[in-house]
């Protein structure tokens, strides 16, 4: 039973794919076997021989006689109602059997865990920050690797809130997001956070880097809200929110 399931939920997913793929495929032969036929049609129709009138006449009486039968058969199928007018009889709605299917069940199970979990099912797997401090617009990149272990798609994300810090001290700006992609479920997928900072809060990362000091940027407080859904049984949204320290250490100059 949830083999069946599955493959109709399948079936139904893939259809119109293949029906655009084979009029893709069909439209160009269907086409050129119109045009040609049209034309056979044209020629043809210029000289009309007699039988043809003939049985298209017989065609003619013969559609004539179906449309009365079936007008004789809706008279018949109505009843007369309590005030003796006439009232079109209709098949009764008969119960239907709902076969609770335990596959489904588990799978509705699997979705609602995975729901309840998302901040453990997204990962980051990678930071790779990149550090700009001797512009006239400093800033710092961070291109985050993420990994969808859920049973979500996740839509692209489009906004980012809260305030990174530094040495405990919120940033002036709010961090931006250059670049951004859907996260299929099971796919790695990387995304660009970019961090302004003043010239000041620039001028003091830079000294801090210069004496080698464990200095860390705190981005915990950083949400980014993402939006999912699994084939139309769910569609979580959550907040993803960012590590407590990032290391100096672990940049590169851009």
């Amino acid at each position: 039973m949830a083999q069946t399931n599955w493959l109709r939920k399948l079936i139904v997913e893939l259809r119109p794919h293949a029906i655009w793929a084979f009029l893709s495929w069909a439209m160009p032969f269907v086409g050129a076997a119109m045009i040609s036929a049209l034309l056979a049609l044209l020629q043809r129709g210029r000289n009309v021989p007699l039988d043809w009138f003939l049985f298209g006449g017989i065609f003619f009486v013969s559609f004539l006689i179906f449309l009365g039968f079936v007008y004789v058969v809706r008279i018949m199928s109505r009843a007369p109602n309590a005030n003796g007018t006439d009232v079109e009889t209709k098949p009764t709605n008969t119960p239907t059997l709902v076969v609770a299917d335990a596959s489904f069940s588990w799978c509705c199970e699997m979705v609602s865990d995975d729901q309840k979990k998302m901040g453990q099912r997204l990962l980051a797997v990678k930071w790779e920050p990149q550090r700009s401090l001797d512009g006239s617009d400093p800033y710092i990149d961070f291109d985050i690797t993420f990994v969808n272990a859920s049973v979500f798609d996740l839509n692209k994300p489009a906004t980012i809130s809260g305030k990174a810090k530094f040495r405990n001290k919120p940033l002036a700006s709010l961090p931006q997001l250059e670049k951004s992609f859907p996260i299929p479920h099971h796919e790695k997928i990387w995304i660009k956070v970019r961090q302004f900072v003043t010239g000041g809060m620039a001028q003091e990362m830079k000294n801090a880097i210069s004496l080698e000091q464990s200095t860390l940027l705190d981005f915990s407080d950083v949400r980014i809200p993402f939006t999912g859904y699994c084939h139309g049984i769910a569609n979580p949204s959550f907040e993803w929110s960012g590590p407590p320290s990032i290391s100096f250490k672990e940049t590169t100059t851009i």
